[in-house]
């Protein structure tokens, strides 16, 4: 792309109105690889949360919200292994995993996926020796926090509260965005809530992509938030860990993607 990544203008001139005006009508999905920042260290590793890994990538908060899907793959604490992190979206991919429930088990959704680097080896014809397999294999997941594993990945903790009570008091999206205490302010006329307790929800429905989270542009700055262009009120109350609501078929017409 031409311009500069970190710009919101240059980069809606390139996805918006390039690749969005290259596939209109919707007719196919792009897949963007794109590459991370440079690793996170020492207090900004240890306060890494798992609603802010989509926000890893080089360049302007745009890209994140541009796109309907983001998968990061991480690096773990020992060397070879990864997790493959459903980071926007995630728990509406479908991917599950099998545990144990009662005599019998159930599938379980998650957004983390556990892979290694393949030790396995391949025969070359013409060649003595075998080759190492340039391929992904599945692992076992990482210990949960403890005090042995500090540094295992830790999880946001469940909120209940619902998205379609809390909506009316986020800016829409051609409206300058807010940070937290302002929204909190707002809502607090109506429906009091905590600060806590409402940064909690805003990262589950940014999870769930109502939510956009706008990263502050230094270190002296704050974040903001708005509602995504489609965050239209689902049917059911919105809540993180639970399947997440679907877009109303209005909403999605004349989306990018199919």
């Amino acid at each position: 792309m031409d311009g500069d990544v970190t710009q919101a203008a240059d980069l809606g001139k390139f996805l918006r109105e390039g690749l969005n005006g290259i596939n209109d009508p919707p007719a196919f999905g792009y897949i963007l690889v794109h590459h991370t920042t440079k690793p996170a260290t020492g207090k900004d590793r240890a306060e890494r949360l798992w609603h802010e890994v989509m926000y890893d990538m080089a360049g302007g908060a745009e890209i994140i919200n541009w796109a309907r899907f983001i998968m990061s793959l991480r690096p773990a604490v020992d060397k070879g292994n990864f997790n493959l992190v459903l980071a926007k979206r995630g728990m509406r991919a479908g991917v599950t995993k099998r545990v144990e429930a009662g005599a019998g088990w159930r599938d379980e959704p998650v957004d983390t996926i556990p892979l290694k680097h393949s030790k396995s080896l391949i025969e070359i014809a013409g060649r003595k020796r075998k080759l190492p397999a340039i391929f992904w294999e599945l692992r076992d997941a990482d210990p949960a926090p403890t005090e042995d594993h500090p540094e295992a990945q830790k999880k946001g903790r469940e909120v209940t509260e619902s998205f379609a009570v809390y909506r009316p008091f986020f800016p829409k999206p051609d409206q300058p965005a807010a940070d937290l205490n302002t929204i909190q302010k707002a809502a607090n006329g109506t429906k009091p809530i905590s600060r806590g307790k409402l940064y909690e929800c805003i990262q589950g429905w940014i999870s769930m992509g109502l939510i956009l989270y706008i990263p502050a542009k230094d270190q002296s700055g704050t974040a903001t938030y708005t509602l995504a262009p489609f965050a239209e009120l689902p049917k059911e109350k919105a809540q993180v860990r639970t399947p997440e609501p679907e877009l109303p078929e209005e909403a999605t017409d004349n989306l990018p993607f199919g």
